[in-house]
């Protein structure tokens, strides 16, 4: 049995626990040759065949190992795949019947409709599905692997870069701080100015508590998140979704300083803080906040500052688009966006980026016309 295999399905697991686990498939790999010898008869030309087993069936086990491995804001988007993509499609086939022309065929209709993203997220769950059934002795091979084409990549895995003009920063940034009839603000709503001026991602803002703000060199710690996840309690009258702190931040690299403008500062300035909670954005029990709350608060300064409504990352976007047109390079805007690389910036705003490549181009056309005429 390999335990790098093991290890590369659950990258969650614990040396010990894929050790552990190892030697449990082998102990039931062991079982089950000896029960097929004593069911064999005594002609040995005769060989055993394995019962049949739909690839529901294996999902459903996969799924189970799954949930114990990863993070739970991760295991809701592979089981978003696999209601949605996967077994709606081959849950009922034969896990040693699945042939590459038919997952090719499905990758091609599922290209008219989703991204590329979601084509890959699809592909990759089916492939590890299915060398999960492999290792469990259902199946010999992975019979679909390296043997399926994707389409091209023609940026359809990208979110629409959607953003604020600067007229509606300042309307959302007014509305955020202005007071109702009853001379009250609303007490979250400036989180949508920093936003706008610190481009953290709305988990790493609804995660930070004021001892991650140092006022003095006005910079913030971010090193923590919060999920909204599906509520898995199976209790009547609760939440579908509850909000959950993650210990951890999206990626390595999304562990970051991000330094606050003035902007920002003042953001702060007007938050209330609560002696009941060292949270910055807080529900009313003091709590991390439902993205749920977030959003209806949005919709009300939406609402009030006449801009149409948008989501959480247009927010980001607009921070990051801003750093573009005033000439901040790539590489740095990467850094403070926390991006595991410079690559995913690139394809996100390339057409922000390619406006002011053609823009410094320009420029050396402009100087070299002046310097003509002179």
């Amino acid at each position: 049995m390999n335990t790098q295999m093991i290890s590369s399905l659950l990258p969650g697991l614990q040396i010990r626990d894929v050790q552990i686990l190892s030697e449990q498939i082998v102990s039931e790999r062991r079982e089950i040759r000896v029960q097929l010898t004593l069911l064999a008869p005594n002609d040995r030309s005769v060989q055993p065949s394995r019962e049949k087993v739909l690839i529901g069936a294996v999902t459903e086990k996969w799924m189970s190992m799954k949930f114990k491995a990863v993070k739970r804001s991760a295991y809701d988007r592979i089981e978003s795949t696999v209601l949605h993509q996967i077994l709606p499609r081959f849950g009922q086939y034969a896990v040693d019947e699945l042939e590459p022309d038919s997952v090719q065929e499905w990758i091609d209709e599922l290209s008219e409709s989703y991204s590329y993203s979601t084509l890959t997220k699809s592909y990759q769950c089916l492939n590890a599905i299915l060398d999960y059934a492999v290792l469990r002795n259902l199946i010999d091979h992975n019979r679909i692997k390296d043997r399926v084409m994707l389409p091209r990549n023609d940026g359809r895995s990208l979110r629409d870069v959607v953003v604020f003009s600067d007229e509606e920063c300042e309307r959302i940034t007014k509305a955020s701080y202005s007071e109702n009839d009853n001379g009250e603000t609303d007490p979250l709503a400036p989180l949508l100015p920093f936003l706008l001026h610190t481009g953290l991602r709305i988990g790493e803002a609804l995660a930070l508590h004021w001892s991650d703000i140092d006022m003095q060199h006005q910079f913030v710690r971010v090193r923590r998140n919060v999920k909204s996840v599906r509520n898995r309690s199976g209790k009547p009258n609760e939440p579908h979704y509850i909000t959950i702190e993650q210990k951890t931040v999206k990626t390595k690299t999304s562990e970051r300083i991000v330094h606050l403008n003035c902007e920002a500062l003042q953001a702060l300035s007007k938050l209330r803080r609560r002696s009941d909670s060292d949270l910055l954005f807080p529900n009313q029990s003091g709590s991390y906040c439902s993205y749920a709350s977030i959003r209806r608060m949005m919709q009300r300064v939406f609402r009030s500052a006449q801009v149409p409504a948008r989501g959480f990352h247009a927010f980001r976007h607009t921070f990051a688009t801003k750093l573009f047109e005033r000439g901040v390079e790539v590489k740095t805007v990467s850094s403070i966006l926390g991006h595991s690389s410079v690559k995913i910036t690139y394809d996100i705003y390339i057409h922000s980026i390619q406006e002011q490549e053609a823009r410094a181009v320009a420029l050396l056309e402009d100087s070299a016309h002046i310097a003509r005429s002179a």
